[in-house]
């Protein structure tokens, strides 16, 4: 049968708004959900059984074809305009060819992110520019042979879209997501129902106000040779300052888990970045379940929602409150749709997290959505610290009927290093690298030649370090003048650093260098007028079980920290050593198979590879820190701290003697 004359070709309106929907449901559901499943699917199945992949696949596989339905109404006032301009001649042919090239486009944009995600996934990293170069070229050779390619790409899409095979895919999705909300869908959860002691009187509100991407490092705090966190000196001289706190991981998700629950990540295994369906296993084991058992309200603000919120890591049935926080609308350089449902956001939230599909398709949404930044760039952070610390102070004001643990949670100065003035141009004058797109270029491995500018970066991160304690600052005096410095345990500290050297920005990766894990941390009890300064080293894990010891409680057993009360108190941190790791791309059951893995012990420091091979030991004391690797000097030592690695990962890991 010649193409043109297929029996489904469209020639009126009716006709090319359904050739547009199926158009756009075959691309969708039959070639760019297949093909992000094919990149997504072993992150899914890190932590979820095929089972639910299969239940996830086949909603979403509904939800694209309804999408395909909402663009379909979108090209009907195309198409209208389209036969009032062109009166006299048939207006549906006309279209037919922008319509094909202009859906040709949008599928390129989809596919070329697609791609770009795999090639970074097999290491071969390639900018979208040149993809897009690609595309331009194929998109030529399409255009010189139009007449044929609009003819093949039509007789394909009515063919697959006819009477059998598409309806039936759709039958059978909806056959499989009806019957899993019938027999195997979300259940109500019990924990709601739990009751919940009195807790004591007198006992004082907990204040925990995290950072994102702070290092200790930066901070004029611990010794930096640029003024960032002025702020937080002046706090310090009322407070204990712990000199050397590491972080359990570089990045966002185990380290937040870690704060919450005091175990480190192979326990908890909240550890792999490519699926938010990686939550904690038992949410009754953390510390925000603990204190809420104990009669505390319990609350989260959290800039970093895809990471850090109590709905990512799964504890929020243990928070009472945990509104999301859309980013600020006048800061973006282009109108977000999302955004208009302001109001609703926390709502929308919530139910993104509790649906695997609708998290799937965020995620894609949220990778399409991010590709503006390529071509709006933005020049101040759209997660401003001020709208954290607003929105606490509100709740503070609002809610003084019982003691609470409040979780503040800063995006900055994670990147994009964007502060407003005055602290923008501080560290570095001008309008270099003052974009969230020239910035994002040098995120990742970079090579030595490039070393130079990302010291210049740097100065852009310490500026945001500097915007981020500033608006501390002033939520501090809101403390004061409220009368909550004599009322509650403040703690100040970070999920994780950044790096700037070591042929790696940002955070993240396969390094585990001390400006990625070394985090601060402040301790400020009730009414406390002078500080202290402390030495020797803790783990992150540790901020859980000292919060409990604090408020008069016992430790629970599965808190694997150490209460730091003691060192309060004119006693010292235990000696003991301290873990950190990223174990991203590990499953959540069993073996560790991949990642790094350092442990800090009297000064020095060991990393080692899971995978096996000679591990590298550095004497953190030295001014050589971790550049000169030791392990062939000090073989004893480095022997002995190997030890320490086998004696925790020998059970669950790939490492031997």
């Amino acid at each position: 049968m010649p193409l043109d004359s297929h029996p489904d070709h469209p020639t009126t309106l009716r006709d090319r708004l359904l050739y547009v929907f199926k158009l756009w449901s075959c691309f969708l559901s039959l070639v760019y959900l297949p093909l992000d499943l094919i990149f997504r699917l072993d992150s899914f199945l890190l932590s979820r059984p095929v089972s639910y992949v299969v239940v996830s696949s086949a909603t979403l596989l509904l939800l694209m074809v309804l999408l395909s339905v909402v663009i379909a109404g979108a090209y009907f006032p195309w198409a209208v305009l389209a036969g009032v301009v062109r009166r006299g001649r048939d207006p549906h042919r006309d279209n037919a060819k922008l319509t094909h090239f202009l859906l040709v486009f949008l599928g390129c944009m989809l596919f070329a992110k697609l791609f770009k995600l795999w090639l970074a996934k097999i290491g071969h990293p390639v900018s979208l520019r040149a993809i897009y170069i690609g595309l331009a070229l194929f998109l030529a050779i399409c255009w010189a042979n139009r007449q044929v390619f609009h003819q093949r790409i039509r007789y394909l899409v009515l063919s697959l879209s006819g009477p059998r095979f598409l309806p039936s895919l759709c039958a059978i999705t909806f056959a499989i997501t009806l019957g899993h909300a019938i027999n195997g869908g979300p259940q109500p959860s019990g924990k709601l129902q739990r009751s919940h002691s009195a807790a004591r009187t007198g006992t004082p509100n907990i204040i925990l106000i995290t950072f994102d991407a702070l290092s200790a490092e930066d901070m004029s705090l611990y010794g930096y040779h640029l003024k960032t966190t002025p702020s937080m000196d002046a706090f310090a001289r009322e407070c204990y300052v712990f000199e050397s706190v590491i972080a359990t991981s570089n990045w966002t998700r185990p380290t937040a888990a870690s704060l919450m629950t005091g175990e480190y990540p192979d326990r908890h295994r909240l550890i792999n970045i490519g699926s938010h369906d990686n939550v904690i296993a038992a949410p009754d084991e953390s510390l925000p379940a603990y204190l809420r058992d104990s009669g505390m309200r319990t609350a989260a603000v959290i800039a970093n929602g895809g990471y850090a919120h109590p709905y990512a890591i799964g504890l929020a049935d243990q928070f009472d409150h945990k509104p999301f926080l859309a980013p600020d609308q006048q800061r973006l350089p282009y109108f977000n749709p999302l955004l208009m449902f302001h109001p609703e956001y926390s709502y929308l939230g919530e139910h993104y997290f509790k649906n695997g599909a609708a998290l799937w398709l965020g995620e894609i949404l949220s990778e399409l959505v991010g590709q503006l930044d390529n071509f709006c760039r933005h020049t101040v952070t759209i997660f401003p610290p001020e709208m954290v610390f607003r929105h606490g102070e509100r709740y503070l004001n609002s809610h003084r009927e019982k003691p609470m643990f409040l979780w503040l949670h800063s995006f900055a100065p994670h990147a994009a290093y964007l502060p407003p003035p005055p602290q923008k141009g501080t560290f570095l004058p001008g309008n270099g690298l003052a974009d969230n797109v020239t910035q994002g270029a040098f995120l990742g491995a970079y090579p030595d030649s490039k070393q130079g500018t990302v010291d210049q970066l740097r100065l852009r991160y310490d500026e945001h370090i500097l915007y981020a304690d500033y608006a501390l600052g002033k939520h501090l005096r809101f403390l004061r003048d409220s009368g909550r410095m004599e009322d509650s345990i403040i703690i100040i500290s970070a999920d994780h650093g950044e790096s700037f050297a070591g042929g790696y920005q940002g955070h993240g990766g396969p390094l585990l260098s001390q400006p990625l894990v070394h985090i601060p941390l402040l301790i400020h009890l009730p009414g406390q007028t002078s500080g202290k300064r402390i030495t020797g080293t803790a783990s992150q894990v540790d901020i859980a079980p000292t919060v409990v010891e604090l408020l008069g409680g016992k430790i629970p057993r599965w808190m694997e920290g150490k209460s730091l009360k003691g060192a309060l108190t004119g006693g010292s941190i235990p000696t003991q050593p301290v873990f950190c790791m990223n174990l991203d791309g590990n499953r959540t059951h069993g073996k560790l198979t991949k990642g790094n893995i350092a442990v800090l012990f009297e000064g020095y420091k060991y990393v080692q590879d899971i995978g096996g091979g000679p591990g590298r030991l550095y004497d953190l004391r030295s001014g050589q820190s971790e550049i000169v690797d030791l392990a062939d000097r000090e073989r004893a030592r480095a022997g002995a701290m190997r030890r320490l690695v086998l004696d925790r990962f020998g059970s669950s890991g790939s490492l031997s003697e």
